[in-house]
């Protein structure tokens, strides 16, 4: 999937209004088009945390150029991108909303080999499900939730 981004002037503008589920890997792009005032200049997407952390890729010259959005942002409930070029012509920011996929970071941390996993097939769908039962820590953990910072509060 790729998310389409306009830059008309030093505006920064999306074009689409595709969904984005959190901890995807791999599998999100953005793809940025570039009126005549970027043209002749090297350029560099800046991608931005809600805890201020800042991933910068060089996407080079171009009127349209694309590049994958670091995993980490991913891991966010939304995470901000703009551009920026040589002798630094800035673009504005555009806030993307990342939506709640159910999948954690101690997923990846569970050895899928150790017993940890039921597999079941039914037609040519394989269902995944936790064979461990859920003690009371992680039911306690589960009860409990935090919000996290919305970008538009």
């Amino acid at each position: 999937m790729t998310l389409v981004f306009t830059l008309n002037k030093q505006k920064l503008k999306q074009l689409d209004d595709d969904e984005i589920a959190g901890y995807t890997r791999n599998h999100i792009g953005v793809k940025f088009i570039f009126d005549k005032l970027w043209c002749n200049l090297q350029k560099y997407a800046l991608f931005s945390t809600p805890n201020g952390t800042k991933y910068v890729i060089k996407l080079g010259y171009g009127k349209e150029r694309s590049c994958d959005i670091p995993d980490e942002i991913l891991q966010n409930v939304y995470f901000k991108v703009s551009v920026f070029a040589d002798d630094l012509l800035t673009s504005t920011t555009e806030t993307v909303l990342v939506s709640s996929s159910g999948y954690t970071s101690e997923i990846d941390d569970m050895d899928m080999e150790d017993g940890n996993v039921l597999e079941s097939n039914t037609s040519d769908i394989t269902v995944y499900s936790r064979k461990k039962h859920f003690d009371e820590e992680c039911n306690e953990r589960l009860n409990k939730f935090e919000i996290a910072e919305h970008p538009y509060s």
